[in-house]
């Protein structure tokens, strides 16, 4: 699946991010190098690069977070507890290489929520 909203390249920027974050909303974009997920971006994690001085045209790379929550499957109620756990918003969904199939958002959560009361 394609979710150009939601990547980035390794090579991208801070500003590259948060356009991107504008555009899908969700808070985050995924750092991507050769198809893999190596890193997530969070308006949190730019917000604390800026405050130590970083511009917004320094690699988004170096600021992102390496160790992200990520799924296997896309398994909405278990995307929920981590979701909660972890206060995150987006979490991908990856086959054994990294590689981004699916993309389950707190929208998806709470659409799921309203359907099974």
């Amino acid at each position: 699946m394609d979710y150009p909203d939601f990547i980035i390249s390794s090579n991208s920027t801070i500003l590259d991010a948060v356009r991107k974050i504008e555009l899908n909303r969700s808070r985050a974009v995924f750092i991507v190098s050769n198809e893999k997920i190596i890193g997530i971006l969070s308006e949190g994690d730019i917000i604390r690069a800026l405050l130590q001085g970083l511009d917004m045209h320094s690699q988004a790379q170096n600021i992102a977070n390496i160790s992200f929550a990520f799924m296997k499957s896309n398994d909405i109620p278990n995307a929920s507890k981590i979701m909660a756990k972890k206060n995150i918003t987006i979490i991908p969904v990856v086959d054994h290489n990294m590689k981004l199939l699916n993309i389950i958002s707190l929208q998806d959560v709470l659409k799921n929520l309203l359907k099974n009361r």
